[in-house]
């Protein structure tokens, strides 16, 4: 009888970690003008931000960004509802970025998509081409920042 006890309360146990490691966020909030942004890093596994505090205990099912623990991006606002985003590939690669949003409207700028393989010259030309929309973008509005993998998180308001 103790046993079962035993197997019983253990087996809960495991039950109980194992729902927690599944369900568990660390939850950060950034503002930036007034816009809450929140970032939710899972336990080995993705990362969601919301351009709203989320406070849910699951990953949320609407208006966010999915982002693996390794991405980089830099997400300017517009304004409340538009955003200019710019993905940039971390020493792991692409970027593996999902963009889930209904009532917000964006627009993605993609270092891959300004690459040439044929021509060095041309990859040149584009990469400066990516690098000074960007500039003028960071210079121009408020933005957040984010290197995942290192957890560095810069905002800076206009």
């Amino acid at each position: 009888m103790k046993y079962k006890k035993t197997v019983i309360i253990a087996s809960i146990l495991i039950i109980l970690v194992s729902l927690f490691a599944t369900f568990y966020y660390e939850r950060y909030h950034y503002k930036v003008n007034g816009m809450t942004f929140t970032l939710l890093v899972k336990l080995g596994g993705n990362c969601y931000i919301t351009p709203y505090e989320y406070t849910g205990i699951m990953a949320p099912k609407h208006e966010y960004i999915k982002i693996d623990k390794t991405d980089n991006i830099l997400i300017c606002l517009e304004n409340e509802s538009s955003f200019i985003i710019f993905e940039s590939p971390s020493l792991a690669g692409e970027p593996n970025i999902t963009y889930n949003f209904y009532s917000y409207k964006y627009k993605v700028f993609r270092r891959r998509d300004y690459h040439c393989k044929t021509d060095f010259q041309r990859s040149l030309e584009l990469s400066e081409e990516y690098q000074k929309t960007r500039d003028y973008y960071v210079n121009n509005y408020s933005f957040i920042q984010m290197s995942l993998k290192e957890m560095v998180i810069y905002t800076d308001q206009k």
